[in-house]
Parts: C-alpha cells; structure tokens; sequence
C-alpha cells in the first residue's frame, strides 16, 4: 500500500506491477501448452530426446572471488552433479543424483535426500525436466495462473510440497521462455525464505538446443549472476563421473 492508502503492486524484482488479480491468461493456455512451447522454442522434443547429457561450467564473482558452479547431466539412466567452488579449489557444495538416490554435501556434511523432494530431484537429473514434467510421470506441477516478469505476460506453473514448500516457474507466453523460478520454502528461524533464479541470454549450443547463458540467483538482498563459460553436448559420461 503506497501512501495514499492504495494498494500498490510489485512485480518479483520489486518493480510495480498491474493488479495480479487482474491478469489473465490467453484462451486455450494449458499446462501442457506452456512446456511443450518451451521445448520447441529451445530446440524441439526430437533434438532433446537424442541428447545423452551435457555438461556446463558457469562463473561468477563474489566479493572478488571467484565462483564456479559445474554441472554434469546424464539422460538414461538419469544421473546429475552439480558441485560450486570458490577460487576453484575450495568447494562450497556437491549435489548428487545417482541410481535413484540423491544427497547434498556442504561444509556441514552430507545429507541424504529422501521422498517427495527425491522424486522432484529425480526429474530435475535431466537435461531438460519439462520433458519429463510434460509426460506427467509423478509430476506435482499445476498452471497456477499469469504473473508479470519484466513487463511481459508469463504463465505460472506451481508445484507445491506436502511440506509447504512452494516451488514456481514462469515461462515468457510470447518467447515460451522460461525466465524464472522461485522457491518459497520454511528457513531456520521458521520464517518463509524465498529464492529466485532468473533465466536470459538463450543461446545455441550446437545441434538447434538453446540453454540459459545467463543465470542470476537471488536470496534476500544478495544475488550473485553466473554466466556461462563452457557448454559440452554428449559428453562420455559413466557413473564413475558422478560422485562427491
């Protein structure tokens, strides 16, 4: 509410925005139909069934340091590893996707991850999860409606936890884009945390499939934006590759 007692709308980067209420989706929109936009604008159903995996560097700096975050993607069977380091030495986090089973290891330890969020991190293993979230296998997600991102109209697909986590992606309904996904989710001190991940610079990697080269991930009043460094398509992957 501004000053003047009117209730003021903001967009997720905190930029005013029409009344939410007042958005509406075009005629004919579907959960299906925002995915299936999304694949054949980044290269089609067909070119991303025959990809095997991909593999993916992307740096960042924070507070002059150097971050890198390497993320590896196998499709069949699915397997995933994305590790973060600082400097290139020290690593900051490794998280896992192997033979069905997942886990997370930080400075704190390593912990296993387990139920609904296992089977969510098992399809996010793939190269390319709407392909997977299109074909309904023990997908949780819903078209929660339209929202606004950096003045343009975008669907909202909503995937909500049995835990009360909420987690949304927003795809661009001109570009079929996905330009974001947020997280709400229980922190520590019991209070909703939310973190977003923003999505541009959608750029060719070889074969007709475009991938993100820009990704900025927010927390609070910290955001830290990586850019890509290195893609490979089909990369010799074997589950010695996938490990801590």
């Amino acid at each position: 509410m501004d000053s003047d007692g009117v209730i003021e709308w903001l967009d997720w980067n905190g930029e005013t925005a029409p009344d939410p209420t007042a958005l509406k989706l075009p005629e004919g929109t579907t959960l299906a139909s925002v995915l299936e936009k999304y694949i054949a604008n980044t290269g089609g159903a067909k070119n991303w069934s025959k990809l095997k995996g991909l593999r993916t560097t992307m740096a960042a700096t924070l507070q002059g340091m150097n971050l890198e975050m390497v993320q590896i993607k196998r499709s069949k069977p699915a397997a995933s590893l994305t590790k973060v380091r600082l400097n290139s030495s020290m690593e900051l986090s490794s998280d896992l996707y192997l033979n069905g089973k997942m886990s997370r290891k930080s400075m704190q330890g390593t912990k296993e991850v387990e139920g609904e969020e296992l089977a969510h991190e098992a399809m996010e293993a793939t190269p390319l999860p709407e392909m997977v979230w299109l074909n309904g296998v023990h997908s949780k997600l819903s078209l929660a409606g339209a929202v606004m991102v950096d003045g343009q109209l975008c669907a909202k697909l909503d995937w909500k936890f049995e835990n009360g986590t909420l987690e949304s992606h927003v795809y661009n309904l001109q570009t079929g884009l996905k330009v974001q996904s947020t997280r709400v989710s229980k922190g520590p001190d019991g209070k909703d945390a939310l973190s977003t991940t923003a999505y541009a610079d959608y750029r060719d990697m070889g074969k007709g499939l475009q991938i993100p080269h820009k990704v900025k991930i927010s927390m609070g009043p910290e955001s830290i934006e990586f850019n890509l460094t290195e893609g490979t398509l089909n990369p010799r992957l074997s589950d010695a590759d996938f490990k801590h």
